[in-house]
């Protein structure tokens, strides 16, 4: 008998432990995961979201380029991005741009659908003020185009690298204010993925990837001369 009652209550402490959390509590770890990835530099206070996988990520077809492939991994590691490719191509069936790729709306759409079994998805934005700055101090990303520019691997990366050499906000927001873009001669209709994953209130920078080869900081009016589309995972 007492072994009996062993069992049961062995059986039942097993049960306890691998039930399945509710909701609520999932959404709470989850915010807790991306919050533990945001970190302040010492120097500028920049604040920064790390181990998002840009180029750990394997090639996923249709509508899934790597930093949205990126994006999507570190909204949940165990995402299918073969199915979420799927899930794009359908809702774009035979539709296409003029440069033969797939539409950002078709591409939204379709991650949307399975986002949607975890209440998650994702929703526009715009690139002002606090919008983008709080969904970071979260440990939220943002998703953007931007458009093609040869600034990027030029003038903002040189740009990025005297940036690292500043000793103070103060220092480094008179050096940038000389050296910020003002004129975007250059029009495109092409466009690159790519994530905004830190800011800077001082200086009202973004560092974002995907244009170049390193990351590199924009500034906010940089950002909204270049910028096509920009989204944010709700949950």
């Amino acid at each position: 008998m007492k072994k009996l009652l062993y069992i049961f209550f062995a059986l039942t402490a097993c049960a306890s432990l691998f039930a399945a959390i509710t909701p609520t509590e999932a959404k709470k770890q989850l915010k807790e995961k991306f919050k533990s990835n945001v970190s302040v530099d010492q120097t500028l206070n920049d604040v920064v979201i790390n181990n998002i996988p840009v180029g750990k990520t394997p090639p996923a077809g249709r509508g899934v380029l790597p930093r949205f492939a990126a994006y999507i991994i570190y909204i949940d590691e165990k995402s299918d991005l073969s199915e979420i490719s799927e899930s794009i191509s359908n809702t774009a069936g035979k539709r296409r741009s003029r440069s033969g790729g797939t539409f950002l709306v078709d591409i939204i759409a379709g991650a949307n659908k399975l986002l949607g079994r975890n209440n998650m998805n994702l929703r526009e934005i715009r690139v002002s003020g606090t919008n983008i700055s709080s969904r970071i101090d979260d440990g939220i990303p943002i998703f953007c185009w931007l458009a093609v520019n040869k600034f990027y691997k030029t003038d903002f990366t040189d740009r990025t690298k005297l940036r690292a050499q500043a000793k103070n906000t103060a220092d480094w927001n008179k050096q940038m204010r000389k050296l910020e873009k003002k004129n975007f001669k250059e029009k495109t209709s092409t466009y690159i993925d790519s994530i905004i994953c830190g800011y800077n209130k001082a200086t009202k920078e973004y560092m974002v990837i995907g244009p170049a080869p390193e990351p590199i900081w924009l500034t906010e009016k940089e950002i909204n001369e270049l910028i096509s589309d920009a989204f944010v995972l709700r949950f």
